[in-house]
């Protein structure tokens, strides 16, 4: 599933006001998700191996959070995440604009946490926590595949 159709998955779960969870997944792989003493835990929407050469969906794994402007979300990761280079990508809405931003790219065992602000005043629509996979080396040029991602949408919006 691409990185647009995830977070498009996340708008709409953010619409119906469901707070959905992915059931009977592994503890070591939920991030957790809080913003104004509320929290939530999910299991990732996609999930591989660290070759990318089998992967398991969870499209219900998607979590929604009220996150009013100005409102930073904290984001914590388990060792299975932190151990590998991750980062966070997100929407946002300013002045009725679609704006994308995201994280540095966290080294492996850099961090367990991060603590997102929106920029600029604006709303967040949705986040994602990606976690790469192996480089892939085909062609000569090597690019970085995401292996796992958690999504996160404003339940607000």
């Amino acid at each position: 599933m691409s990185r647009r159709a995830l977070l498009l998955a996340a708008v709409a779960a953010a619409v119906s006001g469901a707070v959905l969870t992915g059931c009977g997944q592994s503890s070591d792989r939920q991030v957790g998700f809080s913003v104004q003493g509320h929290s939530v835990r999910i299991g990732p929407v996609q999930d591989c191996d660290v070759r990318l050469t089998s992967c398991d969906q969870h499209k219900d794994a998607v979590a929604t959070l009220a996150v009013p402007v100005r409102q930073p979300v904290q984001i914590s990761v388990p060792d299975s995440v932190a151990q590998t280079p991750w980062q966070v990508v997100f929407r946002y809405d300013k002045g009725g604009e679609q704006i994308g931003g995201r994280s540095e790219v966290f080294p492996p065992g850099a961090r367990h946490d991060y603590t997102l602000h929106v920029p600029e005043e604006g709303t967040l629509d949705s986040l994602e926590v990606q976690q790469y996979g192996a480089p892939d080396v085909t062609g000569g040029e090597p690019s970085f595949r995401i292996r796992a991602a958690w999504v996160l949408a404003n339940q607000a919006r």
